[in-house]
């Protein structure tokens, strides 16, 4: 025994004018016939058309002004400050000395 889905996408695609699969929560779906609305006597005042946008003007913009809108969109960082320096006990500025630095990896003698 071998399981199939209710309906292949193939099956979905061929259906007929007029049937659908209806599905409503709660319910399980159903396989439904309606008129179209046509059919009904629905009728619209006038026909809704949309604009062409496929053949639209194409406009490029030159090295300058797109430089110019980056620079007012995004203006440059202020520098920053200067770090003040460390001061020792003694009240001088303490310099790193290679003795602090020896507790790092000794340099590779290959």
């Amino acid at each position: 025994m071998m399981g199939r889905r209710l309906m292949t996408p193939d099956e979905l695609k061929s259906m007929p004018k007029g049937q659908f699969i209806t599905m409503k929560t709660g319910m399980h779906p159903m396989k439904t016939r309606f008129e179209l609305f046509l059919k009904w006597g629905i009728r619209f005042g006038k026909q809704f058309e949309l604009p062409e946008h496929s053949a639209r003007k194409i406009q490029y913009a030159g090295r300058e002004k797109v430089t110019a809108a980056i620079t007012q969109r995004y203006p440059k960082a202020k520098p920053k400050q200067e770090i003040a320096p460390v001061v020792g006990l003694a009240g001088e500025p303490a310099q790193e000395s290679s003795e602090k630095l020896s507790h790092r990896r000794p340099p590779r003698t290959d």
